[in-house]
């Protein structure tokens, strides 16, 4: 044999490698490099400019998302500012009961005749309503 080492290949044909062997020819798809030239990187902006869309789809979903809750948060607010003396409320724990009195964070409830609790304010979840007259079906 020659001075030719036989590499094992993937396709498990033996490959010839020669170390005098000519280098390779630059092609259409890969342009020859000169001799001092470093690959390019991809630079930050590149990389950014791929992820705009998704940063732009969080900001986009924080800010609708932000917005119903404070849109929510103000609307229990007034619910809970317009409660007076006389109104029935459900607690958070579903106890039913018609407000006796008022305080600063405190209501106290009457949930049935002469048995009074008092409770956080914050704890009303809703005024209790009629329930409404069902619309007929056409």
């Amino acid at each position: 044999m020659s001075n030719n080492n036989f590499i094992l290949a993937a396709g498990n044909a033996p490959a010839v490698t020669n170390a005098k062997a000519a280098p390779a020819k630059a092609t259409m798809e890969q342009p020859a490099a000169a001799a001092g030239d470093k690959p390019q990187q991809p630079g930050l902006l590149d990389g950014l400019g791929s992820m705009f869309p998704f940063i732009l789809i969080i900001v986009v979903m924080f800010f609708l998302m932000s917005r119903s809750q404070k849109k929510e948060q103000r609307r229990r607010q007034e619910m809970l500012d317009a409660l007076k003396k006389g109104d029935e409320v459900i607690t958070a724990g579903g106890i039913h009961g018609k407000i006796a009195e008022i305080k600063e964070d405190v209501i106290v409830l009457e949930i049935a005749e002469n048995v009074k609790i008092s409770i956080n304010k914050a704890a009303v979840s809703a005024p209790k309503t009629a329930p409404a007259a069902e619309e007929p079906k056409k």
